[in-house]
Formats: C-alpha cells, sequence, structure tokens
C-alpha cells in the first residue's frame, strides 16, 4: 500500500513539474539520461527536494511545488 501511494504520489509530482516546465528547462531535462534523472530525485530525497521546489502551488488536500528546473539538479 505505502509503495503503490508512493508511485502515485511520485507521479503526480513529475506530472505537476513537467507542466511548469520553461522551453530551456524542458530542454535540459530532455537532454538528462533516465539515470541522471533518477540519481538526482535520489540525492534530493534527504532534504525534502528542496533543491526542486519553486514556489508552492496551493491545493485543497495536498501541498504542491512547481518544479525549480533543471539547473539545481547538477
Amino acid at each position: 500500500m505505502k509503495t503503490r501511494l508512493l508511485g502515485l504520489m511520485l507521479a503526480g509530482l513529475t506530472a505537476t513539474g513537467c507542466s511548469t516546465l520553461t522551453p530551456e528547462q524542458q530542454e535540459k531535462l530532455d537532454d538528462m539520461s533516465n539515470c541522471e534523472k533518477l540519481n538526482a530525485l535520489l540525492s534530493a530525497s534527504p532534504n525534502g527536494f528542496s533543491a526542486l521546489k519553486g514556489a508552492e502551488v496551493g491545493a485543497k488536500l495536498i501541498n504542491s511545488w512547481q518544479s525549480q528546473g533543471t539547473s539545481s539538479w547538477q
């Protein structure tokens, strides 16, 4: 159950983050390999993904943030 919830949360975060990227940020993201993307997410996990968070987006049931962009991932 926890794994399914985590997967859904990550999918939602990914969908929200991808929809708020500028064309330049999307191009940088497209140039990253899947391993680089995964390593960036794993390295951001211990500090609550603060390096990846942009402005907070209001929602009733969940806190979400706009993507900071890929420049802070590397």
